[in-house]
């Protein structure tokens, strides 16, 4: 009987030493998880900046387009 108690004992201690390895797993496995879902909100917004400043690169093209007109423009009307 005795030898029961303390077997019992034994694979209690084992099942608290590995529900303690488990929640830690578990934990690690949660931080990991919350870092690659903000990595991949980090590149959704690198993504949009990007397409941003490719729309921001078109518009300062065409106004700098503009501008050489009216300098060419204005040369002429000097001349």
């Amino acid at each position: 009987e005795q030898y029961k108690h303390v077997d019992m004992a034994r694979e209690l201690a084992e099942h608290n030493g590995a529900e303690g390895d488990l929640e830690a797993d578990y934990q690690a496995a949660s931080d990991h998880l919350n870092l690659v879902q903000t990595a991949l909100r980090q590149q959704e917004k690198i993504g949009r900046s990007e397409a941003d400043l490719d729309e921001l690169q078109i518009r300062l093209e065409e106004q700098n387009e503009v501008v050489a007109e009216a300098i060419e423009r204005q040369e002429e009307n000097e001349a």
